[in-house]
This record gives structure tokens, sequence and C-alpha cells, in this order.
């Protein structure tokens, strides 16, 4: 009976220290994974240092960055955009409009630049922020918007800029000035060609005059420029 309670022991006796020395290994293993997933260089009296930032306190710092704050504003917005009736009614129309003091559109029978800016108010009620104003322009036509950013230095108009989720968009359809907005949703390849992905109203070159969601080529000629949050 005693040697059987000896042997007892000594069976649990090895099969707890294999349990820690496996532990002790798998520890390891996982903190210099980590270690090598999120340390990070910091330049330091002409010398460097690696810093390690746990993934918590990575996650944290990021929840509490304008970027993400940004991020869920625009998502925010668009989720307000899409949800509106595609076939548009007098009464949207109205609704649009309204965020102006004078609840008309400077332009008669146009609405796109109101349908964007509606849903950035929207988001900002919502979420208590104030993005319309600071770096969105309560303007109501195309035209005047892009002037704002231009006056920003946040208009941009070349070739090789790739547009970003939230950034205001405007055409030149028919006259030499800017005449249509959209809000970009992103940005697509297929088949070796980049398009822009947007959502608007009042298309000027679609018969139908309602909310699209659009795939657009970004080397559209019509296509006049960015307003960007940065």
């Amino acid at each position: 009976m005693g040697d059987c309670m000896k042997k007892d022991c000594l069976k649990i006796g090895i099969s707890f220290l294999v349990f820690i020395v496996s532990f002790q290994i798998m520890y390891s293993c996982s903190v210099n994974l980590t270690e090598q997933l999120f340390k990070r260089d910091y330049k330091y009296e002409n010398s460097y240092h690696q810093v390690y930032q746990s993934p918590v306190i990575q996650v944290l710092t990021y929840l509490n960055s304008e970027e993400y704050a940004y991020k869920r504003y625009i998502e925010t917005a668009i989720g307000y955009l899409s949800a509106e009736p595609k076939d548009v009614s007098s009464t949207q129309i109205d609704k649009y409009n309204s965020i102006f003091p004078n609840g008309e559109s400077s332009t008669p029978g146009g609405w796109c630049t109101e349908f964007v800016l509606w849903g950035l108010l929207q988001a900002d009620k919502e979420l208590n922020t104030t993005y319309v104003g600071d770096i969105y322009p309560l303007l109501d036509s195309g035209y005047q918007a892009a002037r704002w950013y231009a006056r920003k230095d946040r208009l941009h108009t070349e070739d090789d800029y790739l547009p970003k989720t939230g950034d205001m968009m405007f055409f030149k359809y028919y006259d030499s000035i800017i005449d249509h907005t959209a809000l970009v949703v992103g940005t697509k390849e297929e088949n070796g060609i980049l398009y822009v992905l947007t959502i608007e109203g009042n298309v000027p070159s679609s018969s139908d005059k309602g909310i699209l969601e659009r795939m657009i080529p970004l080397d559209e000629e019509y296509i006049y420029g960015y307003g960007s949050y940065e």
C-alpha cells in the first residue's frame, strides 16, 4: 500500500514538473513572438531603443486616436446616406436642403452637395462631433466647397492622387465650373483598372436622378478633384 502511494506521488510529481517546464517554454515563445510583432523603434538622443507596447495598450491607444474617431464618423455618415430611399421624393430633397438657413439650394434643382452634407451632419449629431465646419465646408454648392478646400490647401486635382474614404469628390460634366459633388466610399481595383466608389445623388449624366452608389474609373475625364481630410 505504501509503495503504491509512493509511486503515485512520484508520477504526480513528474507530471507536475513536465507541466511547469512546458508552460515556461510556451510562455517564453509567446512573449518572444509578441515582442517581434509589436516592438517599435524610437530615436532618442541619437540612439535607438526598442520599446515594447503590449497589444492591449496599442488597441486602447488606437481607439482613443483621431484616426479611429474619423473612421467611425465616416462609417456613420455613409450609413445614413446609404439608408436613404434611392428613389428620391420631394420631401427628401426638402430635408437635405433644410440644413441651410434658407431651406433651399443656391443651385436651382440641385441637391447633390446638400445630400452629402446632410449625411455628414447626421453623423455629427449622433457622435457629438463638429466635423462639418471644421474639416467639411457647410456650403451648398460643389463649386464653393472646392474653393473652400483650395484655400485650406486640401484640394487635390493631381492625376496621381489616390482618393480616401470620406473625401468630397467634385466633377465637371458640362460647364467650365464644378457642377456635381459625391462622397468617396473607397477604392477598388478590378481587371487592372482602379475605381473610386461613391455615394451621391442627382448625378447630371444619369437618367436616374435618385441616389446612386457608383464605381467610377479614376481616369474619367469629368472628375475634377477631391477635398481631403488632411
